[in-house]
């Protein structure tokens, strides 16, 4: 099926993918089971050793799919590629080791009739549908005082000229950039400043391995690292509310750490609170144990 054949296309999903294989191939088939087909993949192939060209002309034989291949490793530089192809009214920007439901792009289209927002977010879930967040419990207009949490790139749906408009993701942020992580939190702040209309819809569900279940085995140079990029893409557009997100953030988190001491629910909430406040404060760490493999 050739995308050039359709003229009802709704919204181009584009999927940078680096080093996974088993995990694209899960969210290719995650797309063939939805039953509206207005819609078309983009698969910006960075791999180095792995190609997924006869694998997408399988699944181009599903539903409409561009294969392109991209020399470098970089998350946002890839997903920008991809959106320049794209045919689609809206793009979304679905992570290689995710997987849609059924429902996924049907609470899509309920929230555009409904809100006419120019950017919808939805909830990440586990495997075992389960929130990976507590601010995924409700829906809601975003503005700058609860964008934070309720932004994130699986679950991240605007309008083509809307993407455009914002100048596409910041490629100094993401995967393979020098800030690791943050790209979406960067988009959606920025989109705020520029009064963009975003609105978050609870029932809007993508599933994604939670990487943060076992606090044990957790990789805390990512935590870091998270949460220093989250901090910088704030600061970049809304100097003042970072600071103030920082001290709710610590007024939230420091009680929990002294009054209910639990060893790495605790070591896991001071790294969160120190990797944010080394990005609002834009300050880059020459040494800190928890940052080794982290921002450099």
């Amino acid at each position: 099926m050739k995308v050039e054949d359709r003229d009802d296309l709704f919204v181009s999903l584009v999927v940078g993918t680096a080093d996974r294989s088993v995990e694209v191939i899960r969210l290719l088939d995650s797309f063939a089971d939805l039953q509206d087909r207005d819609f078309e993949v983009i698969l910006v192939d960075q791999n180095e050793h792995v190609e997924f060209k006869l694998i997408s002309e399988k699944y181009g034989e599903k539903y409409p799919l561009k294969y392109l291949r991209f020399p470098e490793k970089n998350a946002s530089k890839a997903r920008n590629f991809g959106a320049a192809a794209a045919a689609g009214e809206w793009i979304g920007f679905p992570d290689d080791d995710c997987v849609y439901t059924l429902d996924t792009l049907r609470e899509l289209k309920k929230s555009i009739k409904e809100t006419s927002a120019d950017i919808i977010t939805g909830a990440i879930l586990d495997f075992n549908n389960k929130l990976l967040s507590n601010t995924y419990r409700y829906s809601c207009i975003l503005s700058i005082f609860n964008v934070v949490g309720r932004v994130s790139e699986p679950c991240f749906f605007l309008k083509k000229n809307v993407f455009k408009e914002l100048g596409g993701f910041d490629v100094t942020f993401g995967p393979g950039s020098q800030n690791y992580a943050g790209e979406g939190m960067e988009l959606g702040v920025k989109a705020v400043k520029m009064n963009k209309k975003l609105f978050f819809n609870s029932e809007m569900q993508v599933l994604h391995p939670n990487k943060m279940e076992d606090l044990k085995t957790v990789d805390y140079s990512v935590v870091y690292k998270y949460s220093f990029a989250n901090g910088l893409a704030i600061v970049s557009h809304f100097k003042m509310y970072a600071y103030y997100f920082f001290i709710k953030d610590c007024a939230f988190f420091l009680p929990r750490i002294v009054l209910r001491p639990r060893p790495y629910k605790g070591k896991f909430l001071f790294i969160r609170i120190r990797g944010l406040y080394d990005g609002i404060i834009m300050r880059r760490p020459a040494r800190f144990k928890y940052v080794e493999a982290g921002v450099q």
